[in-house]
């Protein structure tokens, strides 16, 4: 790959997402196990155009109309299983981050422009 943006260092696993310059290919999201140093890619059924990591749980914005919204993925190997597309949100979700500890952060883009805090258990 050309371009690795949005490096994140989680445990013994670096996450990047990954594309070439010159290709019409979406991005992916590739992981390095730091203990093995191999490289794979995750398997996902949707293109990615931001995420958000805490290693298990992703925050990944994907294609919705002609824009694109957060869902929430998580890691079962090299998979990414969608757990939800926080169908009670109805505005455009961005900038998806994850605090120290572990609470998912993203912004909407709705006329109050409100934070949605989202806790794993």
């Amino acid at each position: 790959y050309d371009i690795a943006e949005n490096i994140l260092l989680k445990g013994n696993k670096v996450f990047g997402l990954l594309w070439n310059a010159d290709d019409t290919k979406p991005a992916v999201v590739g992981m390095i196990d730091r203990t093995t140093n191999e490289f794979q890619e995750l398997d996902i059924s949707v293109g990615v155009h931001d995420y958000a990591t805490d290693g298990v749980h992703f925050a990944i914005a994907v294609q919705k109309g002609d824009s694109n919204t957060v869902q929430l993925f998580e890691l079962e190997g090299t998979k990414l299983k969608r757990v939800s597309t926080l169908p009670k949100i109805k505005e455009r979700l961005v900038k998806p981050r994850f605090t120290e500890q572990g609470t998912l952060v993203v912004n909407g883009e709705g006329p109050d422009r409100a934070m949605y805090l989202i806790k794993y258990e």
